[in-house]
This record gives structure tokens, C-alpha cells and sequence, in this order.
């Protein structure tokens, strides 16, 4: 009974959002129909009807924002009811009724549709270019918006009529698509609230939030700019000093992960990806603050929906738009990274969005739609690196035109604005987000230049096609001609590319994975599990196949050309570390929903077959979809009230609230300690660091940093084992830590990998407040070149590079023994240890586990032993035969780290000498167990040499 209340319960918060929009957009719809009776019965009256109209909106929305903001809520609903209109409605409906006079066969849902779809292409491009000037805020956005929208609507004469809309169908298909966005809009509007660091979600958050705040894509760190030298830098950062290394990279060091120092003289950090997404996630944040601005995703990926229906629908029909809609809205994927906040979702609705825009544009060559369709193709390049793909379709689209003499004037349409965007893209890339431009391109191009040189055949098909391109240009019009005569070459070329198409899904699913086994084996199988096994996969094949033999040719090849280069380039190499659901994102934007697509034409072409005089086609699709949707109604059993990192922000605002206005707050950097650094400093404005202890540090925070100031320090509980600080010349009055992120267990559900339980539970901070630290004297630190925490059979392992510093603190002259067990990556490798900078041990050390001992004389204060070889380090992303994506640079494995304390050296002169007579005075601390006598003498022995 408890368990049911609690699932009702969960359902009830999960469908609130639902039922508010629900009850909206009713509302709206009745409010709109009555206006319009009354202004029909009464023209004269159509001020006071449309301000009642309004009014009566600003009733309905009243009790959300109520809910939201209690304590200021008259403030954010005037906010949000000036900036929403202007931002997602006024700029596509004036810019769709000025260029847009005919109807071209589009409903009511694909009209409102198209015209929040352009005031987004307007709105995003104009704040991307004010946050890339440094000049972002949402008053800064509106008026460009009013201005485009005044100027516009005066110059087209655009006036706001109900009647300018189609009016809507109600049928059982327009009943269907409402339907089916109420399911999704019930599946996605459940953010997880990822503000956290680490990964790609942290990033893009803390970034669109510093837009938010500063104005600006580019950061500037006050410390990195102050007048600390090289030394002090690297023990507040991760900077590069290592000339052949710079001369590569267009970066100085490392702030956060994705977070880049370009100019370590003046402070300035850039952050990782291109922007256009961040800026979106500025605006909702400046529009609801971060909570309800983390709906950004739910919200595109809403629309997204409309965007396959809509492609669906332009391709084919009303039909496989609708069931293509479905199975996406229930699709484990599009759930879960609807709920996330990464591009991937904006990215899908950009891309289908300009799919069905251009063909309509091919189709009707109206202006609107080639500028529509060209704004979402560029809009695209400034979200993820890896649309550039998409130029390959177009060229070859734009290539056909030409060699059959149907290139217009019109089609300057699309090209202009596609040019003027990708100028933008380069901009971006070249000057603005250089560092993980050049990042990415310098992996890729490695790659393709380790592939031209190990199969050189590559290149001469390369220079043959370029042959090809200047023999066609001479010989154009002979070639059309040719095949203009010739419809069989037509028919061939379809037939080898169907068998083709074929062997590939059939090499790739059953013959690769049992070949040599790689992360990318498996890659067509673990996409099948998103896709409802092999079934799926292969429907999605079927439908490929059939759609080579549908005209218009160069419509439907336009689109099966973007979906086949996704597929196999994401098939052949995922180029993502193999977690799930991570792993499947890079599928999301383009390959699953083509994927469904292909299988939405399939479906319904069985249902319009003629087989005899039974309904037997109309049988074959039902168990067609049941097959289909039930595994992807199962796999979302699961997580339909699962809230990934649940409680994060909470429990970052809590630890927030700790540190006063006026302090320092120090982090040891690690895999924890990051996650919580990040949001600290860039959502909560604290001056927050990272900090790599050493004697030079210490007497640089104790100097520089903590003169009237209260300094914190942050550090993670593992295990109970706290690593212990020295207090009097490093911390003034309290030492914080706390346990974070417990690990999310995964299993494997069938073909899908869910998640047993949320990564966090609500307010999982263990504080630790200390203002006597006088017994945390004795300490050890791992200091630079150590890897993240791993584990292997439970064992804590870390890896190195090939120069490890451990720093320790001692606290009078004294022997230790240092254990440890180590081993080499890849080859074989000899490992040298230092104590303060005098060699004490070398040895050759194999690719497997042996263990080492070493006697250690500590001096009083720090001590640094250092790990090093001349052999150097490897990233196994530059070994070809590993096929691993792990760029780290690895010497060393290290487990089992101790130090041993053994006696304490008194330095006792020679006794030979003379008649020397020395008295010790032992105390003993019993450790032991009770069969001590406690009160009594214990024997101890003594051995003097």
C-alpha cells in the first residue's frame, strides 16, 4: 500500500506540469474562440475585447507562476508575459504572414508550428551574436526583437487576425497529434538537474548561466589575471608549460574540465562547444531563474516531435508523420536526453525542422521557406561540431540541380543565408571556440591522415573523384542526357544500393561483433537495444530499401543521404566513452529518428496493401507496432519517475550557503570535488578553485590569499578515510568536507540499460566543521600527474604520467617504509623513486602488478617523493591497435598506497666511546587489546646496536 501511494504520489508531481499546460492552452484556445465571436458581433469593440482576452491569459497564467514564485510572482509573470510573446511567437508570425500568401496544403499545427519554429531561428541567432559580443542580456535581446517585428509588420502591412491561421481540422488525425504531444509533453517535462560538473550537461549549464549573468561567452578569472607567476599558476590550475605540447593546442591550461585558459596574462577562459545552445539556456535562466530554466530541453525536444510529424509528413504523408511522432515521443532515448540538459534534442529539431523547410522549398519555391530552411541547416553548425556532415547532402543536392540545368535564381534564397551562416560558423570556430575546434579537427584529421597512410588506395579514390568532378564539368550536359535517356541505369543503381544497403546491416550486426572485439563492435547491437531489438532494425532497413524506389527521387534521396552518412560514421566509431545511456546521444539527433521514420513509411506502406479481400495488412501493422512500442513502453516503466540526480541542486545550494560573502574556498582537485566546484563558482558566484598543495602553495595562500579572510577548504570522505591538512599556515578557521555522488548501478533490462536508482539521494552532504585542527598534522597528498580514482575487481587504482609527486608532511625526523603495488601501461617501462630529489629505488616494472617496498628517512616539514621515468608516457588514443578514445597520457598503474611509520631517529652518539650513560623515557599508548594491563607494567623490548 505504501509502495502505491508512493507511485501515485510520484505520478501526481509528474503530471503537474502536464495538467497546468493542459489547462493553458484550453483555456487559450476558449478564450481566442469567444474573442473572436465577440469582435465579429462587436468591430467596434475590439480594444476592450482584445484587453479582456489578455487579461484573461494573465488569469490563467497567474497560478503557475504563483506556484513558482511565491515570493515575487507579480514580477516574473510581467517579465515572462512581454518577453515570451516577443521571443517565441510575434517575430515568425509577422515574418511568416509577410512572405508566406499562399496556403501550400499546411494545417493549423504545421502553421503555428513554422512560426514559433522562425521567431527561435530570429531570437537564438540575435542572442547568440550579442553573448559572442559580449553584449547578452534579455533586454538586449528584446529590442532587436521589437525593432525586426515593427519594422517588418509596417513595411508587409501584417496584422494579428485569428483568421490569418488555417482553421483547425478536427478529425481523428489532429486528435491523434494532440494526443500524442500530451504524451510527450507528460514523458519530457521532467528535468534532471544536472548542475554539476564533469561532463558535457555541467558544462553547458554553468556556461549558458555565466552568459546569463556576465553578458558574455568569453570569462575572465580576476586570479589567473593577478600577479602570480608560473609556479603559483600551476598550483591553481592545470597549466601546460611543455613547449611541444603548445605548439600544438590553442590553449594554455585547463580551469575546469571544458573550460579552456586561452590567455593566462589577462584571465581569460573559453569555454568548451559552440554556443548556440548555452545561449538558449541563458535566456530560459534570465526568463525563470534555474530550476524551471532547465526545462529548456524539455521544451525543444517537445517541438521536436512536431518536427519529425511535420517531416513525415512532407516526405510521405499525414500517416507516417503521426506514427513516426509516436514512437519517438515513447522512444527510451529521446526520454531520457529530453530530460537532460545537452544539444542533442535542439539539434534533432533544427535538423528535421530544415529537412521539411527545404523540401517544401524545392517543392513551392517560396522565399520563406529557403531562408527558413537554411537558417535551421546553419543554426545547426553553431550547436555541434559534427553537423558539418550535413554540407555533403546539400552540395550534392544543390550539384543535381546543376547538372540537370535547374538551378534558379531562387534558390539564392537558401545560399545566401546558408553562406552568411557558415561565415558565422567559421568565426566561431577560428576565433571564438578555437580550442575545442582545433581539439576535435586535430583528432579527426589524425585519424584520416593514420588511415591515408596505412591504406594509401584511399587517397587515389580521392583524386579520382576530383578527376571525375572537372571531366563531369566539361561533359555536363552530355551526361545528363544520358541518363535522362537511359531509366535503367536508374533501376540498376537502386538494385545494388538495396543489396548493399543489406549486406552492411546484416556484416554489422551478426559478422563485426564476432570479429576482433572493440568499444565499436558492438555498436549497431547496442543501438538496436534503443530501437526495440533486431526488429527494429531491421523494419528501419526495409524502409530504407523502399524508399530508394520513391519519386521524387531527389527529395527522398536528400534525406536518405543525411540519414546513411550519420549512421555510418556514428556505426563504424561512436567516438564516445561506451556507458549507457550516454552513449546512444550520438544517435539521437539524426540517426534514431530517421531510423523511425524509415519504419513510420514501412509501416504504413504494409497498411495500404492489397492483399486478397481480407484485412490482413491491417493485422500485419498492428503486431507490426506492438512488437515496436511494447519494448519501448517497458524500458519506460522504468524511469518515468526517475529523476537523474535528483536533490543536486538542492544540496549545492545548501553547501552554498555555508561559505560567507567574504571567502576563500580552496578544492582538492579530483573526480568528486569538480562536480560541486564547477556550479559553486559559475551559478553561486563563490570564489572557488582548485589547489595543488606544496610548500610553495601553502606559503602563497597563507601570504596572498588569507589575509581577512576566511579560508575553506573542500575535500571528499572516501571511505572514512579524510586526507588531513596542516592548519596554522594554510587554514584559518574551518575545514569542510563531505560525501558526493554515489554511484548509479546499472542493469540490464532486456535490450535496455536503465537505471536502478538516482545518482544522488536528497541532501547526501555529510558536513564536517573543525576549528581545532592541532591533531591533523601528519598528512600525504597526491599532487600532480595522478589520474582520476578507478576501480578494478574493487581494488582503488590510479593511473600516472611519467613524473607522480606525492607530498608529505611530517612531523619530526623519522624512518617510514612506502608499499605499493604498480605496473606499466602498454610496454614494459623503469620506474624511478626520489625522496626530496635523491634517487632511492629503480626498477624495470612488466604490464602486471608487483609489489615494491622502500625504506623512507622523513625529514621534519614536507617531503615529496616523486615516480618518474625516461621512458615517458602513452595515450592509448594514439595507439591504432587499442581502437580506445582515452587520450590521457599513462605510465604507471598504482593500488595499495601506505606509508609505514617505523621509530623515531634520535641520532644517539657512538656509546663506544667514553662511559656514556643514557636514560629514554617511553611512553606507550595502548592500541592493543583489553588483555592489557591497563594499570599495571607491560614488557617492552629494546634493541640497541
Amino acid at each position: 500500500m505504501v509502495i502505491s501511494m508512493n507511485l501515485i504520489s510520484e505520478l501526481a508531481t509528474l503530471f503537474k506540469p502536464a495538467f497546468f499546460l493542459t489547462s493553458f492552452i484550453i483555456g487559450v484556445f476558449v478564450i481566442g474562440y469567444l474573442s473572436n465571436l465577440l469582435i465579429k458581433k462587436h468591430p467596434k469593440g475590439k480594444i476592450l475585447i482584445y484587453f479582456g482576452a489578455v487579461l484573461a491569459v494573465i488569469l490563467l497564467l497567474y497560478p503557475y507562476f504563483y506556484l513558482s514564485y511565491p515570493s515575487d510572482t507579480f514580477s516574473y509573470l510581467s517579465k515572462a508575459l512581454i518577453s515570451l510573446p516577443l521571443i517565441f511567437f510575434i517575430p515568425g508570425y509577422i515574418t511568416y504572414n509577410a512572405f508566406v500568401k499562399e496556403k501550400f496544403n499546411l494545417d493549423f499545427s504545421e502553421v503555428v508550428f513554422l512560426q514559433i519554429l522562425t521567431s527561435i531561428l530570429i531570437s537564438g541567432w540575435i542572442a547568440l551574436t550579442l553573448a559572442e559580443l559580449g553584449y547578452f542580456s534579455l533586454f538586449n535581446l528584446l529590442i532587436p526583437l521589437i525593432v525586426f517585428s515593427v519594422v517588418l509588420g509596417w513595411k508587409y502591412k501584417v496584422k494579428f487576425r485569428l483568421e490569418s491561421f488555417p482553421k483547425p481540422e478536427l478529425n481523428y488525425k489532429s486528435i491523434a497529434l494532440v494526443a500524442i504531444l500530451l504524451i510527450a509533453f507528460t514523458l519530457f517535462f521532467h528535468p534532471y538537474p544536472w548542475v554539476l560538473g564533469g561532463r558535457d550537461p555541467g558544462v553547458y549549464i554553468n556556461t549558458g548561466v555565466n552568459i546569463a549573468n556576465t553578458g558574455s561567452v568569453i570569462i575572465h578569472d580576476p586570479l589567473l589575471a593577478s600577479c602570480m607567476d608560473e609556479t603559483m599558476q600551476k598550483a591553481f590550475y592545470q597549466i601546460e608549460s611543455r613547449p611541444e605540447v603548445l605548439n600544438k593546442i590553442k590553449y594554455e591550461g585547463i580551469q575546469f574540465p571544458g573550460f579552456y585558459i586561452t590567455d593566462k596574462t589577462t584571465g581569460e577562459i573559453t569555454p568548451q562547444f559552440f554556443y548556440l545552445w548555452t545561449t538558449w539556456i541563458a535566456i530560459f535562466y534570465s526568463l525563470f531563474e534555474l530550476k524551471i530554466g532547465l526545462y529548456v530541453t524539455s521544451f525543444f525536444a517537445l517541438l521536436s516531435i512536431l518536427s519529425i510529424f511535420f517531416s513525415g509528413k512532407t516526405l510521405f504523408n499525414k500517416n507516417v508523420g503521426l506514427i513516426a511522432s509516436l514512437i519517438l515521443a515513447l522512444n527510451f532515448a529521446q526520454i531520457w536526453y529530453a530530460r537532460y540538459p545537452t544539444a542533442e534534442v535542439f539539434t534533432q529539431l533544427l535538423i528535421f525542422s530544415g529537412i521539411a523547410t527545404f523540401i517544401l522549398f524545392n517543392r513551392t519555391s517560396n522565399n520563406y521557406f529557403g531562408v527558413i530552411s537554411a537558417l535551421c541547416f546553419g543554426e545547426s553548425f553553431l550547436i555541434r561540431i559534427d553537423t558539418v556532415y550535413l554540407l555533403v547532402p546539400i552540395i550534392l543536392f544543390f550539384g543535381y540541380l546543376w547538372l540537370n540545368d535547374k538551378l534558379r535564381r531562387q534558390h539564392l534564397y537558401f545560399i545566401i543565408p546558408f553562406i552568411v551562416l557558415s561565415i558565422h560558423v567559421i568565426i566561431t570556430a577560428v576565433f571564438i571556440s578555437a580550442p575545442y575546434t582545433f581539439d576535435i579537427l586535430r583528432l579527426s584529421f589524425r585519424s584520416l591522415f593514420l588511415l591515408i597512410n596505412n591504406k594509401s588506395w584511399l587517397l587515389l579514390i580521392g583524386l579520382m573523384a576530383l578527376g571525375a568532378f572537372f571531366i563531369l564539368n566539361i561533359y555536363k550536359d552530355k551526361v545528363a542526357s544520358i541518363f535522362n535517356r537511359r531509366k535503367k541505369v536508374i533501376s540498376y543503381i537502386q538494385f545494388i544500393a538495396a543489396y548493399l544497403i543489406f549486406i552492411l546491416v546484416l556484416y554489422a550486426y551478426f559478422i563485426r561483433p564476432s570479429g576482433a572485439i572493440t568499444s565499436d563492435s558492438y555498436n549497431l547491437v547496442k543501438l538496436s537495444w534503443y530501437m526495440s531489438g533486431f526488429c527494429g532494425i531491421l523494419l528501419a532497413t526495409f524502409g530504407f530499401i523502399l524508399l530508394l524506389y520513391k519519386k521524387p527521387y531527389s527529395e527522398t534521396y536528400f534525406f536518405l543521404t543525411i540519414f546513411f552518412i550519420y549512421a555510418i560514421f556514428f556505426i563504424t566509431n561512436a567516438r564516445i566513452f561506451p556507458d549507457h545511456p550516454w552513449w546512444v546521444r550520438r544517435y539521437l539527433p539524426v540517426v534514431i529518428p530517421s531510423a523511425i521514420l524509415c519504419i513510420s513509411y514501412f509501416v504504413d506502406w504494409i497498411k495500404n496493401l492489397t492483399i486478397g479481400k481480407t484485412q490482413l495488412n491491417k493485422i500485419i501493422t498492428i503486431i507490426l507496432l506492438f512488437f515496436l512500442l511494447v519494448p519501448f513502453i517497458m524500458a519506460d516503466s522504468k524511469i518515468i519517475c526517475h529523476t537523474e540526480y535528483d536533490g543536486a541542486i538542492e544540496d549545492v545550494d545548501e553547501l552554498s550557503n555555508i561559505f560567507e560573502r567574504n571567502s576563500e574556498i580552496l578544492y582538492v582537485r579530483n573526480t568528486y570535488t569538480i562536480k560541486v566546484a564547477l556550479p559553486l563558482y559559475y551559478i553561486y558566484g563563490k570564489d572557488i578553485r582548485p589547489v595543488t598543495i606544496s610548500e610553495r602553495s601553502v606559503d602563497y595562500i597563507s601570504e596572498q590569499i588569507s589575509s581577512n579572510k576566511t579560508i575553506y577548504l573542500l575535500d571528499v570522505i572516501k571511505h572514512n578515510d579524510v586526507i588531513r591538512y596542516k592548519n596554522e599556515s594554510l587554514f584559518t578557521e574551518v575545514y569542510i568536507s563531505w560525501a558526493i555522488l554515489r554511484g548509479m548501478q546499472w542493469k540490464n533490462y532486456g535490450y535496455f540499460f536503465i537505471p536502478e536508482g538516482p545518482r544522488t539521494e536528497k541532501h547526501v552532504f555529510s558536513i564536517l566543521v573543525s576549528k581545532d585542527l592541532s591533531d591533523l598534522n601528519e598528512f600525504q597528498i597526491l599532487t600532480s600527474k595522478w589520474h582520476v580514482l578507478e576501480h578494478w575487481r574493487n581494488i582503488p587504482t590510479r593511473w600516472t604520467s611519467n613524473n607522480a609527486i606525492i607530498f608529505i608532511n611530517s612531523s619530526e625526523n623519522r624512518n617510514s617504509t612506502a608499499s605499493f603495488n604498480v605496473m606499466n601501461f602498454y610496454k614494459p617501462r623503469t620506474i624511478q623513486v626520489y625522496l626530496n630529489d635523491e634517487l632511492i629505488h629503480e626498477q624495470k616494472v612488466l604490464t602486471s602488478f608487483v609489489e615494491i617496498k622502500l625504506p623512507l628517512k622523513l625529514k621534519t616539514g614536507g617531503n615529496i617523493i616523486r615516480f618518474y621515468t625516461l621512458d615517458g608516457c602513452q595515450r592509448p588514443v594514439d595507439i591504432p591497435e587499442l581502437n580506445n578514445m582515452d587520450s590521457r597520457c599513462l605510465s604507471f598503474a598504482f593500488q595499495n598506497i601506505s606509508f609505514t611509520p617505523n621509530f623515531t631517529d634520535y641520532s644517539i652518539p657512538d656509546s663506544m666511546v667514553g662511559n656514556s650513560f643514557y636514560l629514554f623515557s617511553i611512553t606507550i599508548k595502548n592500541t592493543g587489546p583489553e588483555k592489557w594491563n591497563k594499570s599495571g607494567e607491560n614488557p617492552v623490548s629494546c634493541v640497541f646496536g
